[in-house]
């Protein structure tokens, strides 16, 4: 947790945290029963299982978030992103006292894949 941020404030940490590719860092902005629901895999449930996650995610593609807009009410915050290849999503966070405690997680795998396919990955 990194104390006294407001939301906002807490998914720009996010965002840099991300970019940095810093799996610890990005695990410790989650409440400890977060939970993450990627629209595209399981929901992933608990700050040790979103830190592997991250980590699984940050050792198979080069990921980087382009911030279009940031922009919340109370505790929660939208993020609308882009990446360098033009893909675009947004997520969804729910903070509370500094912490994540869900994140939901709206994007088009198929054009990502697209971009970020090995051929080991396709054979």
């Amino acid at each position: 947790m990194v104390e006294n941020l407001q939301p906002k404030e807490t998914v720009r940490a996010w965002v840099d945290a991300f970019n940095a590719v810093d799996v610890t860092r990005i695990a410790n902005l989650y409440a400890e029963d977060a939970t993450f629901h990627d629209m595209t895999q399981s929901i992933v449930s608990g700050r040790d299982a979103i830190r592997k996650m991250y980590a699984n995610e940050f050792a198979t593609f080069q990921i980087f978030c382009i911030v279009d807009e940031i922009k919340g009410d109370g505790h929660w915050v939208t993020l609308d992103w882009k990446d360098p290849n033009g893909v675009q999503g947004c997520g969804y966070f729910e903070v509370k006292n500094g912490e994540i405690t869900h994140q939901r997680a709206y994007w088009d795998k198929a054009s990502f894949l697209m971009f970020h396919t090995t051929p080991s990955l396709t054979n």
